[in-house]
């Protein structure tokens, strides 16, 4: 069996997740759940399977030493390439395909994110191998989860038709961009998934479809690759090449124009953990729905949720509400409007605020 060539994208600021997640220390390095982060449990679900060779850690300069540690932690291993600047998940995904077109054409790579949760891990690692059989033949596969309620948060999957492989695998009929509540109730009636941004694909395949749609990206990132050096055993790539690479996501620069895209159903107990919300309804909670992680008490209060940093944190008497407390910083938000966390980046921001880079 052709070993696959896992690629962590572990790039993002996550907004989403302040107060606790900082530009400096964002959410895929954040204990959400247990004494790992996202990111480490990715690379321990990864180091666990003899599926997977090592893999290829894509993360801004930044976070170099945070991912080197955090992979030495776990006593993993991984090939850490490190991005001058930001440039969107297209050029990082295109420098993933050079670097495995390099070792060979045929090479088969899993494009995962290090901030999504993966509760059935096993059936993770066998969906990805189903879905490398699939790639072998030249086409760029998405992982697609069937939708558990109208969500208005995430890109939906509409499936073509099939492609054999024991009849689960569809040609994308279209890539659908986030809809309103009507749509999305009428999108699940008519079969579609999520899309969970997760790309299994041959290096020449996916290097070949960016030639083909972004010339200028493919051609920089090529550029930053040849001119990248290594420093403290990570490749860096060559700033000036690469900061003229395409800004772009990979759904946009590919994804939504190929014609070689299929979709795999994957039963994964996936989630992006793109908000509060999500982390809450991961974890384990009372009778009344509430849970507390570090020092809080919560009374008379049902569907409640406290994280709190070396802070007594009370929450008496209301419904759905979390209440994230770090030393500098506390928010207090009503779960069913988790997505405007990232208002509060925006203002903060705007302000100068130091709170949205790093903690006191």
């Amino acid at each position: 069996m052709q070993k696959i060539l896992p690629v962590i994208m572990c790039g993002g600021a996550g907004t989403r997740m302040w107060p606790e997640s900082r530009e400096a220390t964002p959410k895929q390095f954040i204990q959400l759940f247990g004494e790992r982060s996202t990111f480490q449990d990715t690379m321990a679900m990864l180091d666990a399977s003899p599926l997977f060779e090592t893999p290829l850690v894509i993360t801004n300069a930044d976070y170099a030493k945070i991912v080197a540690g955090q992979v030495t932690e776990i006593g993993a291993s991984a090939e850490i390439i490190l991005e001058p600047m930001r440039r969107d998940s297209g050029p990082a995904v295109a420098v993933a395909a050079e670097i495995g077109f390099r070792r060979s054409p045929d090479t088969i790579l899993a494009v995962l994110a290090s901030d999504h949760s993966v509760l059935d891990r096993a059936g993770m690692v066998a969906i990805c191998a189903e879905a490398a059989a699939v790639a072998s033949q030249g086409f760029i596969v998405t992982l697609g989860i069937k939708p558990t309620f109208a969500a208005t948060g995430y890109g939906y999957i509409r499936p073509g038709e099939r492609i054999g492989h024991k009849g689960q695998v569809s040609r994308v009929g279209a890539f659908v961009e986030k809809p309103d509540a009507e749509k999305a109730r009428a999108y699940i009636a008519d079969g579609y998934f999520w899309n969970s941004g997760n790309f299994i694909f041959r290096a020449d395949t996916m290097r070949g479809e960016i030639a083909r749609f972004e010339t200028v990206m493919a051609e920089k990132v090529a550029g930053a690759v040849d001119a990248g050096k290594i420093e403290s055993g990570c490749l860096v790539l060559d700033a000036a090449s690469f900061g003229e690479a395409t800004k772009k996501s990979i759904d946009f620069a590919v994804m939504e124009r190929t014609d070689k895209a299929a979709v795999i159903p994957a039963d994964i107990g996936w989630s992006d953990v793109g908000t509060w919300s999500a982390v809450r309804d991961l974890i384990e909670r009372d009778e009344s729905g509430n849970a507390v992680r570090g020092d809080g008490v919560i009374i008379g209060a049902t569907n409640a949720y406290i994280r709190s940093q070396g802070i007594l944190t009370a929450v008496v008497g209301v419904d759905n509400v979390i209440v994230v407390a770090t030393s500098d910083a506390v928010l207090v938000l009503d779960a069913r409007q988790a997505d405007r966390v990232k208002e509060v980046v925006d203002r903060l921001k705007a302000d100068n605020r130091p709170e949205i880079i790093s903690h006191r």
